[in-house]
């Protein structure tokens, strides 16, 4: 089985199914991992129509616009196999309305963790 993780940022599965996509540096520092794949979501995904049997897209959409979210959508499916599993994730517009005003790398843990 293929899976793929856009967006991947620091959860990144090291198995042999996963291949992990990001346009992230890990920290500052490049990440070098067999599976890992730095690439800008924006852009059309580097693989072949129709080869992987999953896609995972968690906490990414809402750092997007409307038409580079729905390009990404159709980017996805464009590379999922007939009968795919694509599994979206967002997190709960309330909460982060309602911490927004704390939001900043210092706060992290407590907001997030």
């Amino acid at each position: 089985m293929k899976l793929l993780n856009l967006g991947a940022g620091s959860t990144r599965p090291q198995n042999a199914e996963w291949t992990n996509v990001d346009n992230w540096e890990g920290g500052g520092h490049e990440i070098n991992e067999p599976n890992f794949v730095r690439h800008d979501l924006r852009e059309r995904l580097p693989f072949d129509d129709r080869s992987f049997d999953g896609c995972l897209l968690s906490h990414v959409i809402e750092h997007m616009d409307c038409q580079a979210g729905l390009k990404l959508f159709r980017e996805a499916k464009r590379v999922l196999k007939p009968g795919g599993c694509f599994m979206v994730s967002t997190p709960d517009a309330s909460y982060f309305r309602k911490v927004y005003p704390e939001d900043c790398n210092k706060n992290w843990p407590r907001l997030f963790d």
